[in-house]
């Protein structure tokens, strides 16, 4: 696990981790971008829905009825989008700021000295196991055939 923890922590792995975060950063925004247009749509609906209602002569009751009833659907679609707008920014995580470079420099040059760090006799198991938990997600154990067991470590990020 040691091993796999300080492989998992190697410079190639931040800028890897730097580029799928950007990655997933753009997915996050081209989504925003979607559900933006589309409560649009949804707001555009409602308020046509509204004008037609409106223009409609009351004494033609089956027409009225049946534009209130339509009015009536694009406003709750509306709603219905607005919530999950809504809930979408809640839910987001805050925004990640990227490495400067200075600060990119000095973690390279802390992950070059980890398997130092990790072997100091200074280095308690407690700290060892503060450290990886910081990167673990789960560790995922499965019993193969006869006495063999796989274990699958799913990091964080």
């Amino acid at each position: 696990m040691a091993d796999a923890f300080l492989a998992a922590l190697a410079p190639g792995e931040l800028d890897a981790l730097a580029r799928a975060r950007q990655a997933q950063q753009q997915v996050n925004k081209a989504l925003r971008a979607g559900a933006e247009r589309e409560l649009e749509r949804k707001r555009y609906a409602a308020a046509l829905a509204e004008r037609q209602f409106n223009r409609v002569d009351p004494d033609n009751r089956l027409v009225a009825s049946e534009l209130e009833r339509r009015w009536e659907a694009a406003l709750s679609e509306l709603r219905a989008a607005e919530d999950a707008v809504a809930q979408r920014a809640s839910t987001e995580p805050a925004k990640r700021t990227g490495f400067s470079k200075d600060l990119n420099n000095k973690v390279v040059a802390l992950f070059d000295s980890l398997p130092q760090i990790w072997a100091n006799d200074a280095t308690t198991d407690a700290h060892r196991k503060a450290l990886l938990r910081c990167l673990v997600e789960k560790v995922v154990l499965d019993r193969g055939e006869r006495d063999v067991a796989l274990a699958r470590i799913v990091w964080r990020g």
